[in-house]
Parts: C-alpha cells; structure tokens; sequence
C-alpha cells in the first residue's frame, strides 16, 4: 500500500470514528472494526498487485480469475466486516444508530452504483 493509499485509509477510518461519535467505552470494540478495515485494504491491495503483475500476459481465462478474485475479496472483506461491526452497533445509543445506517448506506449504494 502506497503512503498516500494508507494515509487515505488512516482518514476514513478517522471519519468514521468520528461520524459515529464512538465514545472511550466503545473504543474496545471499534478498534477489531478498525482493525478488520486495514485488513480488508491489505487484502485488496496485494489481489490488484498480482493483477498488475500479470495484466500484459493475461489471457482472457486468466483475467476472468482474476476479476473473480477481485469480486471474492471484496466478499470476504465485507463479510469480515459484519461481526466486528454488529458487535459495536449494539452498544450504539439510538442516535449513533442512526447516524450508522446513514453511513453504512451511503456507503453500500455508492459501492452498488460503482459496480453496476
């Protein structure tokens, strides 16, 4: 991951942690959030850099494994994601609730849109 990727990363998770208005009682389960996060950015980056690695000798067998490896990391990522993340959401008050599912869905239907 480039320093510019990890600094981006570095900011969004700090939005999130501040849009949700996490408390010091929820930092312990925020941080395996957190952490699952950077995970999932590791995980994509080292797929697309094999992609890149290979992409000129690809062929088109080839690049649809690849794009299938793409598609099932950005699976596993999401999956990796829910356990952490409904664990924190259940110590939400209501209003750090609402504001989650705002944000949660903001996320998903631009990742909807980007992929359609």
């Amino acid at each position: 991951m480039s320093r510019s990727e990890a600094s981006a990363t570095a900011r969004h998770i700090a939005t999130l942690h501040a849009k949700l208005h996490i408390t010091p009682a929820q930092e312990a389960l925020w941080r395996p959030l957190a952490a699952a996060m950077w995970n999932s950015v590791a995980a994509l980056d080292h797929v697309y850099a094999e992609r890149g690695r290979h992409y000129d000798q690809m062929s088109a067998v080839d690049d649809l494994r690849s794009y299938g490896l793409v598609q099932q990391t950005n699976a596993d990522n999401v999956k990796s994601l829910i356990a952490p993340f409904e664990r924190l959401y259940a110590s939400f008050s209501p209003a750090q609730k609402r504001r989650a599912d705002m944000a949660v869905r903001q996320f998903t239907d631009s990742a909807v849109k980007a992929s359609r």
